[in-house]
């Protein structure tokens, strides 16, 4: 019931944002901190991965507010309840897609990109190029914040290499849904933007408009 409560709140902040869901996320999150004392060894993990991605999503919602202090707390225990988790792939996601972009939009690209290559680290332990490519191109976001064109354009190129090698029959966890072919297109647009290449920006933004899922309305 609690994993299927957090798919919905990712679900409603697609279509309406943050204030949509704060509230039930905020209940969500405290209702499985009360359940964890109790749980057993296999619950145990599975608990601590559904604290590490609402947990995660709270902090994306205060950065999405422009609340950077309270998205940095929420990230810090994003990550300590995936380490517990032993979640790898987790353990990635809010390192370097969720925490590190938030520190690169908030004035501090170079921790950006030590988050990012944090993230990376872990992310090629599990072997899933989707994943990698995420972290790839959130990094690049960094790299192209600081002006570090070979840097930023390197990684995009591995990221989409990446996907690439995207197994298409195999299922996609909710919380990476948010990465796929579109959002490439979206990252290097984004890049080239902040690399002053407007013209070239342009185009790779509206190939992503043509292409996103009509479900991530914002």
């Amino acid at each position: 019931g609690l994993c299927e409560v957090l798919a919905g709140c990712r679900r409603l902040d697609h279509a309406l944002g943050a204030p949509a869901v704060l509230a039930t996320l905020t209940a969500q999150v405290s209702v499985a901190e009360t359940f964890l004392p109790a749980c057993q060894e296999k619950q145990r993990a599975e608990v601590l991965a559904m604290l590490a991605q609402s947990h995660q999503l709270n902090g994306w919602l205060a950065f999405d507010q422009g609340q950077v202090p309270g998205a940095v707390r929420a990230f810090t225990a994003a990550a300590e309840y995936a380490r517990a988790a032993g979640r790898a792939d987790l353990t990635a996601y809010v390192l370097g897609p969720s925490h590190g972009f938030a520190l690169t939009y908030s004035g501090r690209p170079d921790q950006g990109v030590r988050f990012g290559q944090a993230a990376l680290d872990q992310a090629l332990h599990t072997g899933n190029p989707r994943l990698t490519a995420f972290v790839r191109a959130t990094t690049a976001r960094a790299h192209a914040r600081l002006g570090q064109a070979g840097a930023a354009l390197r990684l995009l190129d591995q990221a989409e290499d990446d996907l690439g090698r995207v197994d298409v029959s195999e299922p996609v966890p909710d919380w990476l849904t948010v990465f796929d072919v579109a959002a490439l297109h979206g990252h290097r647009g984004s890049c080239l933007l902040d690399l002053g290449r407007s013209a070239d920006a342009v185009e790779e933004l509206v190939t992503q408009e043509d292409i996103a899922p009509r479900c991530f309305a914002r």
